[in-house]
């Protein structure tokens, strides 16, 4: 195991100034041998650019080495396979890769690429940076990341990145990104992320806890979520998502996001604690629909006080062709669930729904097709401004709607406890 010494392993020791070259012949030697490479204790400098070849082992002795990566010093590697990063510390607080494409480790067309144990430091622009790679990321530690700590472009046959601590990053924490989209299978479970901030601005591509964006079939699944400038989740022009049993607190915009242009979404057992909305499934007129939202709690949102006009205050948001069942939505100073904008509404079933306090129970838009949303079984207590009510955008339309009134709404109402 990496926590014992391997006689069969290519032994390899810090020594003053630059170790790039030694560090090196260790790494050619252990992959001419089938061998892995044993770090001792100490700190190895790192200059200039080590490669690592297919089949490297390299493995540290439970996070008492540390290769500094100093100047223009990296860890790569290319059209490789079955590599092992194992139980040290990478550090770039000297590093000078600072252009938004660079990283501390780069690997470009790997397949069984696999990290385990291994602590990211001070990386100044992205930690770890993967092109068409297939593998795993798990129980690591990424810590004052400049931009983001794991970005995944056209991931092969998909990558699981699991059980994970990433704290400090300037813009996102996992990126799950292609070129155009496709399948892409990676799986995000079990990560603890926090304090993400939005360095380099945007309306939304930064300040993400985890951001999948045309990559189809992800899951992101039990992951604790909080301090994060824009959302938790978000799911951009990325089919068949699922955002499942994540704990979400402290989120600056939407907490779990699926908007644009994709076909399905499940966003299930999810808790969100503190947002400007809980959960947001968006953009019909981009061709966003399909989702089923159910079982979620959601609590403690809040109105953006700096927006001039999009201030939110909302539980859940959805447009088209969506289910949003079993959810327990308190506090919402806006609404408690917001259906469709403007024209852009079309067959949503609401049912079973708990909401408290809140400034309005359901919220649907006024111009949508009468008969589009049924509103059937939910428990509306303590609302300030009417259970159910229309909304032309972000103004309200009329009187509030009862069960079994006819009406010219979009909305069919029956079986809800109102008080």
């Amino acid at each position: 195991s990496a926590a014992q010494t391997d006689s069969a392993a290519v032994h390899v020791s810090p020594g003053p100034g630059d170790s790039t070259a030694r560090l090196q012949r260790a790494i050619d030697r252990a992959a001419t041998l089938g061998r892995p490479v044993q770090l001792a204790p100490g700190r190895y400098e790192i200059h200039h650019t080590l490669r690592l070849k297919p089949n490297t082992k390299l493995v540290g002795p439970h996070g008492l080495a540390t290769l500094d990566l100093t100047g223009r010093g990296a860890i790569i590697a290319e059209n490789a396979e079955n590599i092992l990063l194992s139980s040290f510390t990478i550090t770039g607080r000297t590093s000078k890769r600072t252009s938004a494409n660079d990283a501390l480790v780069t690997v470009t067309a790997c397949s069984r690429f696999n990290v385990h144990d291994v602590v990211v430091h001070a990386a100044p622009v992205h930690a770890l940076k993967l092109w068409r790679v297939s593998g795993r990321i798990e129980r690591c530690r990424f810590e004052h990341i400049g931009h983001t700590a794991i970005v995944s472009g056209n991931a092969a046959d998909g990558l699981d990145i699991t059980h994970n601590h990433i704290r400090h990053a300037g813009n996102n924490g996992i990126v799950i990104w292609r070129d155009k989209n496709a399948t892409d299978a990676s799986q995000v479970t079990n990560n603890d992320i926090a304090h993400i901030r939005a360095d380099a601005g945007g309306s939304g591509q930064n300040g993400n806890a985890i951001n999948a964006f045309r990559a189809d079939h992800v899951l992101v699944s039990s992951n604790t979520i909080a301090d994060c400038a824009y959302s938790a989740v978000r799911c951009n022009s990325a089919s068949n998502a699922q955002i499942i049993s994540n704990n979400c607190r402290k989120i600056g915009e939407v907490a779990l996001y699926a908007e644009f242009g994709f076909e399905g979404a499940v966003i299930a057992s999810n808790l969100v604690d503190g947002a400007a909305t809980g959960i947001e499934v968006t953009n019909f007129k981009e061709g966003g629909r399909l989702a089923t939202v159910q079982g979620n709690v959601i609590r403690n949102l809040f109105q953006r006080e700096h927006e001039p006009v999009d201030k939110r205050g909302v539980g859940i948001h959805v447009e088209a062709d969506t289910v949003v069942a079993g959810n327990t939505v308190e506090d919402a100073p806006t609404a408690g669930l917001a259906i469709g904008w403007g024209p852009w509404l079309r067959d949503v079933a609401v049912n079973g729904n708990l909401i408290r306090n809140a400034g309005v129970g359901v919220a649907v838009s006024a111009k949508g097709k009468p008969g589009t949303v049924l509103i059937a079984n939910n428990v509306i207590r303590q609302t300030r401004h009417g259970a159910v009510r229309l909304l032309d955008h972000n103004a309200l339309v009329g009187p509030a709607l009862e069960d079994g009134t006819v009406n010219e709404s979009p909305a069919v109402l029956t079986a809800n406890l109102i008080s």
